[in-house]
């Protein structure tokens, strides 16, 4: 099980922006800014790809991730977050341990300037869909979540 982390950004000045992102796997970045061109480097021992587009809009910049993909797992993914060391291991666990499952969203914690918050979640199966909803508001699903992956 291959994964690859699609990352959505703009006006990136440089593929080298992926060593905030305490990345571990391959991931394709995509750039949206005012001209089109792609970059390939490789880092430690993994793969990073990034696109760079003068199209707009955060479903265009998904869109072309998914098309120009090439793992099994996809992991999407803002310009603003940054990974736990041993996510892959996780994410390759859940999809070993829950094999008919075709996604999962995961808790993300925020680190404002001061103290984090952390935004606790529990998960429930419904149709081989693992969803994640707030302790707090059971019947709402956080739309602010954004680490989420899909197997194609």
């Amino acid at each position: 099980m291959d994964i690859e982390v699609l990352i959505s950004t703009m006006n990136e000045k440089s593929i080298d922006c992926y060593k905030r992102f305490n990345l571990e796997t391959d991931a394709l970045i995509i750039n949206q800014t005012d001209y089109n061109a792609y970059e390939e480097i490789e880092a430690d021992d993994f793969k990073v790809r990034m696109i760079s587009t003068d199209t707009k809009g955060l479903g265009v910049s998904r869109n072309l991730a998914i098309l120009n993909s090439r793992a099994d797992i996809l992991v999407f993914a803002d310009d603003d977050e940054v990974f736990e060391s041993g996510y892959s291991k996780k994410i390759k666990e859940e999809f070993i341990d829950h094999p008919n499952v075709d996604f999962f969203i995961f808790k993300t914690i925020i680190y404002p300037v001061r103290n984090p918050v952390i935004i606790y979640a529990f998960s429930e199966y419904y149709n081989h869909v693992k969803i994640t909803r707030d302790k707090e508001r059971p019947n709402e699903i956080k739309r602010h979540i954004k680490l989420w992956m899909q197997v194609l």
